[in-house]
């Protein structure tokens, strides 16, 4: 098992604990697996995560500070926080992927597929 495959697994049984913990989504009437979310239930948690991710992603810029171009006074970034927040991010973007369904093998895929689209695209003048 390589270590994105262990780290995509222990997300997965990481949102399955929190959904079971979850009256909305009727975890706590047994044992349930995000696959066995209906379309609503999947949209909401998607609508949760994504408030989530735009949370963590504004820590990151408070990590990395400086960000304010009108702001004459410079921040010391918070360089020790860096790496965690940026795992908060990725944590985040591989829920979305568990959520529909995708095997860490279809996330690696379409990233794969995504960034030679991008260098083609770049290559191109996009």
């Amino acid at each position: 098992m390589s270590d994105f495959e262990k780290i995509y697994e222990n997300q997965r049984i990481f949102e399955n604990m929190i959904i079971n913990k979850s009256k909305f989504y009727g975890g706590d009437q047994g044992n349930k697996d995000l696959k066995d979310l209906n379309d609503k239930e999947k949209t909401t948690l998607m609508k949760e995560l994504i408030l989530y991710l735009i949370k963590e992603t504004t820590e990151l810029l408070d990590a990395i500070g400086n960000y304010k171009m009108h702001k004459s006074k410079k921040d010391d970034p918070k360089v020790k926080e860096i790496p965690s927040e940026i795992a908060d991010c990725f944590i985040f973007v591989l829920d979305f992927a568990l959520v529909h369904g995708l095997s860490h093998e279809d996330l690696l895929k379409a990233v794969q597929e995504k960034q030679e689209i991008n260098n083609q695209r770049q290559k191109n003048g996009y």
